[in-house]
């Protein structure tokens, strides 16, 4: 969002994001990797669908430079030993089992949280992940409910074809995959910014009066599917219609308008102390 805004600090997030790599990619954690393999290929993939081959090559290139810098370090060595020696998913897919048949006894609404397994070296029903959690704690309906949230986005996902917006769809999409095998308490809050940035970015994108401005100037329009360009907004009187989606563009042209009359300014805004005359005392 900083680099679609233009804002001065998007080179240091930028690099601050580059160095988080290196402790990222020193980690053993594999659902992490899948993450970001998703966000990756669906951004390259709508960018595919954008036309923009200089972006997919620039991501192709730098997976290639990434893997291989990752395969010549320690780390490489470390999680492919784990994934061979580890019984964790073994362990997994037994838990999972067993909340599968205790929700036959409450399907619809669940138990309301985790319970402990019948084996004590498993961990608790309803962990390891958080579609796990939802359906075990709140059933059915519940799961319904969670699940409807996020795919309502499915085909805005799919409209957001520039790096804004399908790094945003990217992330959502990541969310569905990692349900399965993430507790995600923090990681959902992001997920959920992520829903409310990209409808936002697709709103904005709708917005008529910012694309008839774009169509007439042959633009693209705001960080929209067409590009990550910002076009200005035509402001024009009775075509606001809430203040929230004014974005402050009435104060800004009345402002405009004051400022090219050559009016600001030129009279005192204090109130004046001078009494008027009644029309008695004249008389």
């Amino acid at each position: 969002m900083l680099w679609r805004e233009r804002n001065k600090w998007r080179v240091v997030v930028a690099a601050v994001c580059a160095l988080s790599v290196i402790p990222a990619a020193a980690t053993l954690n594999r659902g992490m990797y899948i993450g970001l393999i998703v966000i990756v290929v669906w951004v390259g993939f709508q960018r595919l669908r954008a036309g923009a081959w200089r972006t997919v090559l620039g991501i192709i290139a730098a997976i290639g430079v990434g893997v291989g810098a990752w395969l010549a370090t320690p780390a490489s060595q470390s999680l492919l030993e784990r994934v061979a020696a580890s019984s964790s998913t073994e362990d997994r897919a037994s838990n999972y089992l067993e909340t599968l048949y205790e929700l036959q006894q409450s399907p619809l609404l669940g138990f309301g949280a985790p319970r402990p397994s019948a084996s004590p070296w498993l961990p608790s029903l309803g962990t390891q992940g958080q579609f796990w959690t939802v359906i075990f704690s709140y059933g059915l309906v519940g799961l319904a409910l969670f699940l409807a949230f996020f795919g309502r986005m499915v085909p805005r996902i799919w409209r957001a074809t520039d790096v804004y917006g399908s790094i945003l769809g990217g992330i959502i999409l990541a969310t569905l995959v990692e349900q399965f095998y993430y507790g995600m308490n923090t990681g959902l809050m992001i997920s959920v910014v992520a829903v409310a940035l990209l409808s936002r970015h697709l709103e904005e994108e709708n917005d008529p009066i910012k694309r008839a401005q774009a169509e007439r100037e042959g633009v693209a329009s705001t960080g929209g599917v067409a590009g990550t360009v910002r076009a200005e907004r035509a402001v024009r009187m009775g075509q606001w219609t809430s203040p929230a989606a004014n974005d402050g563009a009435f104060a800004t042209a009345m402002l405009e308008r004051l400022n090219k009359s050559g009016r600001r300014g030129t009279r005192s805004r204090t109130a004046s102390t001078r009494r008027r005359r009644s029309q008695t005392q004249n008389k």
